[in-house]
């Protein structure tokens, strides 16, 4: 038995399930074929931020990158309401307010970065009466910006966007003839034919280029991103910057609900970064002093139950170590592609949606397979 379509999209995280919408829209039959529960990986692991590029600008100037996604917040509103490329009506929004909070040392560089004609519109300093809760006592003597992104439910984005879509969880294995891949072939001894194939597997993409005999490099970049479970601690959600971290936030807090309701905190930036070179246990003492060092008027957390989630980001092998923008690279019938950030899932869409431009629908949409459960987020 086996199953035709347009397009075999493999892998169903951000990247893939976003890709398999537009190309439905754009009148492509899809099948999307993964082997492990929907969002597993990169994207149930993400912080789920929507993002205009500033905290990619922190050190002193706009680039190409933070230019190219500035307007992607304004993009995914649109979606949220119902008045994008895809329809994200009724996805879960954890915030939709973002800030960024500075120390002293900072201040006056980020009031003029942010005051500048580029920044117009994405981001303004905020007056003490306005600071979030977190963030509203005397202790706290820095600076408050407010920016235009925002942060959704991965979870929920990924289950919404499973909805009407035929797919598969089963393990595959490509098939190359001739040059070309032929079909894929499921563990279940099923066979996947298109016309084209897609890979967003993340790291899955590695295996799956090798298979097809693919001349495209690729590189990871881990992270030890940290869950933070405390009683009582207020919602946060933030970079937070200062001059000892140069361009890169120190640390990025986004906040979440475990399945008894309680706030968590989930932290990444620097910390993630240079934690993935730490051990656990010293990953956990250095989030613990940081966050004492930064929060001392937050009293739970001194006692907080501090988690490690070690993450393996995969992209495609970059000259100077970090694609700062999504990458879909072609050849033959077989697009592989990279979002490099969950914000940028719908650029690297039209990519793909570019890189089929000469294959003509054809093949009649396989039956939906109904919504499948997906991966739970790393701090529940």
């Amino acid at each position: 038995m086996g199953i035709a379509a347009d397009v075999a999209i493999v892998g169903a995280g951000i990247a893939g399930l976003w890709t398999a919408h537009r190309l439905r829209a754009a009148g492509y039959s899809v099948v999307v074929v993964t082997d492990r529960a929907p969002g597993a990986g990169q994207t149930i692991a993400s912080q789920g931020i929507v993002h205009s590029g500033l905290k990619y600008a922190l050190g002193g100037s706009l680039n190409a990158a933070s230019e190219q996604i500035a307007d992607m917040p304004d993009h995914w509103r649109g979606c949220m309401v119902g008045q994008g490329d895809v329809d994200l009506r009724g996805v879960e929004m954890s915030s939709d307010a973002f800030y960024m909070m500075a120390d002293a040392s900072v201040t006056s560089r980020l009031t003029a970065f942010f005051g500048g004609q580029l920044t117009a519109g994405r981001s303004h300093r905020l007056k003490r009466d306005a600071f979030p809760p977190a963030l509203d006592t005397p202790e706290f003597q820095g600076t408050v910006f407010a920016m235009s992104d925002f942060v959704l439910s991965a979870e929920s984005v990924v289950d919404h966007l499973c909805t009407d879509l035929t797919i598969v969880q089963e393990r595959v294995e490509a098939k190359i003839d001739g040059g070309n891949l032929v079909n894929l072939e499921t563990d279940s001894g099923r066979h996947i034919k298109a016309q084209h194939f897609v890979f967003t597997a993340g790291a899955g993409n590695e295996t799956l280029i090798a298979e097809a005999n693919l001349p495209f490099r690729t590189q990871r970049r881990p992270l030890c991103q940290v869950s933070v479970h405390a009683p009582g601690i207020p919602p946060l959600f933030a970079h937070v910057v200062s001059l000892r971290h140069g361009s890169k936030p120190r640390v990025t807090i986004t906040s979440h609900r475990d399945h008894d309701g309680n706030v968590v905190w989930y932290l990444g930036g620097n910390l993630a970064e240079q934690g993935a070179r730490r051990r656990d246990a010293e990953q956990i003492e250095h989030a613990r002093a940081e966050l004492n060092n930064l929060f001392p008027w937050i009293d739970g957390l001194r006692r907080a139950d501090i988690r490690c989630h070690r993450i393996d980001r995969s992209e495609p092998a970059a000259e100077h170590k970090r694609p700062k923008e999504p990458v879909c690279l072609a050849r033959g019938n077989i697009s592989v592609g990279w979002p490099i950030k969950f914000t940028m899932a719908p650029m690297l869409a039209n990519q793909v949606l570019n890189s089929l431009s000469h294959i003509s629908p054809g093949v009649p949409q396989p039956a939906p397979t109904g919504t499948p459960a997906v991966a739970a987020p790393p701090w529940t």
